[in-house]
């Protein structure tokens, strides 16, 4: 029975112990810099803030114009198919006009 004790407590106090150490291995983390290694201050903390926001910024505005370029290729892609269809219509048309000749 005291054996069960020992183990359960040794269980416990090691959850804690992890625990623990993770707890402050994150608070670490959230202040270190990215690659470098060192503790940063506040305002070494909040200028590394501004510029991943900015460059953040700049990633979303480079993939919306890249959407809207490939839209207008699309579009463009679209207009051209629809005048070739046209085209061709309007030489089906011509084409059936005139005594059994069809131009393809």
């Amino acid at each position: 029975m005291a054996a069960m004790r020992s183990s359960q407590s040794l269980a416990v106090l090691t959850r804690a112990l992890i625990t623990r150490s993770m707890e402050s291995s994150r608070r670490a983390t959230r202040y270190l810099s990215a690659g470098k290694g060192k503790v940063l201050s506040e305002e070494e903390r909040a200028a590394e803030n501004v510029y991943i926001q900015r460059k953040e910024r700049e990633r979303l505005e480079k993939q919306k114009a890249e959407k809207e370029k490939a839209e207008k290729a699309k579009e463009n892609a679209d207009q051209v198919i629809n005048f070739v269809v046209g085209i061709n219509r309007i030489n089906l048309l011509a084409g059936a006009g005139k005594a059994g000749s069809f131009k393809t």
